[in-house]
């Protein structure tokens, strides 16, 4: 896949593929959830969106396998019980579904099923979500004076908060420290969507 072929792709499943061992787990993990926050409204509250807030602090390292592990049985029964209760599939098992596959312990595994089956809208969706978190064409190392106490902690404010909106006023910071990157500066100006993975907040804050 060329970068051109990347910039204008709407098919996730082949992004995903060009990734291959470029992509950490984290990463890989976070778009997994990021899909499933999409379609958040559609996940009764319960197993399923504890399986994505689950998912996420996994791969940021704040609980362990065995926790991961529990809350993907749960989602697993959650989907199973819906599927006999309501006739099989229907949208809610649908998106119940793929917050129990981003719960799932490989994180290759989590990020191709939540591309799979989904409508062409939410393809396009996802390629976007997969431009915002990976880079994989050109190494961007930041500079040290890029680093000021406003870029940082507005850069790690934005992850914790999930205050991305925020992003031109990190462009902004990162001019006034004199970045003059133009694929960083572009991609905070670019309307999003910006989630957790962000490669640029990513950069920022030292995260792989």
């Amino acid at each position: 896949m060329t970068e051109q072929e990347w910039q204008t792709s709407k098919a996730p499943d082949a992004m995903l593929l060009h990734l291959t061992a470029a992509a950490s787990d984290r990463k890989l993990r976070l778009f997994a959830c990021a899909c499933c926050r999409r379609i958040w409204e559609l996940l009764p509250e319960g197993a399923s969106r504890r399986a994505v807030e689950t998912s996420e602090r996994f791969a940021d390292g704040e609980i362990g396998a065995d926790e991961l592990q529990r809350s993907w049985l749960a989602a697993r029964r959650l989907v199973a019980g819906d599927e006999a209760r309501l006739g099989g599939w229907n949208r809610l098992t649908a998106a119940e579904m793929e917050a129990r596959d981003a719960a799932r312990s490989g994180a290759w595994s989590a990020a191709h099923s939540v591309v799979a089956d989904t409508s062409h809208e939410e393809r396009r969706a996802q390629c976007d979500l997969l431009r915002d978190i990976f880079h994989p064409f050109h190494v961007i190392k930041p500079l040290l004076a890029w680093l000021t106490p406003e870029v940082n902690e507005l850069a790690q404010e934005m992850y914790r908060e999930r205050t991305f909106e925020r992003m031109p006023a990190l462009a902004d910071a990162l001019t006034k420290a004199g970045c003059n990157d133009p694929a960083v500066l572009a991609h905070c100006r670019r309307p999003g969507p910006h989630v957790r993975g962000c490669w640029v907040i990513d950069l920022l804050t030292g995260r792989k």
